[in-house]
């Protein structure tokens, strides 16, 4: 499944996430780490649950690409 790298949390995941925008960094934070939902992180954020699906989903991607590099 998509998760599995991610829920893995390696030492590899938390260096990846690093090199995200901030934006991309802070919701996948927030959904890893505080367990927050998209409607919960885009109140906080202030931006559309779009937007909050979308930087998760690049964050997501970029993770996913990267991994095994």
């Amino acid at each position: 499944s998509q998760n599995c790298v991610v829920n893995d949390n390696t030492e590899r995941v938390r260096e990846l996430i690093e090199e995200l925008t901030d934006k991309q960094k802070k919701v996948i934070k927030k959904v890893l780490y505080e367990e927050m939902n998209f409607t919960q992180i885009s109140k906080e954020m202030k931006i559309s649950v779009k937007n909050v699906s979308k930087h998760y989903n690049n964050a997501l991607n970029y993770i996913e690409k990267n991994f095994f590099k």
